[in-house]
């Protein structure tokens, strides 16, 4: 979330927004990444506070095996609803910006002073606790994994999204390929992984 401008972009900071269906009421909850500009491309439900997170990197397996394609099971239940944050000293509610610290946003609280800031004025983001590492399990080809479908308390289906098959490189429109002898083009292909952890904890 660019808040309040591009410069807090190098963050591992993402926010959870929550709509009571039945009351309307909104909760707001902080989900720390792993690393800076890391992707969060999908969240499904398990229960009403716990959620499988898609986290994800941009690179491609055959030029890096560095990768990172991780789907987390996450625990809201004691992480800090911004929304219920009262203002008291250096802790206000902007109506623009949020909760802020010291006029600060969190984004840029975490990406100046660490989430060690955060968690010093009381404010905790969601437990993870990694159930996949695609890279690991199948080494992932995709730059993009991008969609999780649930299918039981032991199967996720992963969909990666292939671009149409393109990528701009230098303002140009070209093929997405995923090796470098450029023979294989990027498709959308769906991944069932089996044996996983997936209910929620009780």
């Amino acid at each position: 979330m660019i808040n309040p401008d591009k410069c807090v972009n190098n963050n591992t900071l993402t926010r959870i927004v929550t709509i009571n269906l039945a009351t309307g009421a909104i909760g707001q909850y902080l989900y720390q990444q792993e690393i800076a500009q890391n992707s969060n491309s999908a969240i499904v439900a398990l229960s009403n506070s716990q959620f499988l997170v898609l986290e994800r990197d941009g690179k491609f397996f055959n030029i890096d095996t560095d990768v990172m394609k991780h789907v987390y099971k996450i625990d809201i239940s004691g992480a800090t609803d911004l929304e219920t944050v009262a203002a008291q000293a250096d802790i206000a509610q902007d109506a623009a910006l949020g909760l802020t610290l010291k006029g600060k946003t969190l984004e840029q609280v975490a990406l100046s002073d660490g989430w060690e800031a955060l968690a010093a004025n009381g404010i905790i983001p969601a437990t993870k606790s990694l159930v996949l590492d695609m890279a690991a399990k199948t080494q992932y080809p995709h730059d993009k994994m991008e969609g999780l479908w649930l299918i039981d308390n032991k199967r996720l289906g992963v969909l990666n999204d292939d671009d149409f098959a393109t990528w701009s490189n230098n303002n140009t429109l070209e093929q997405k390929y995923l090796d470098s002898a450029q023979s294989d083009i990027d498709g959308n292909t769906l991944y069932i992984v089996d044996n996983l952890p997936l209910s929620a904890d009780k």
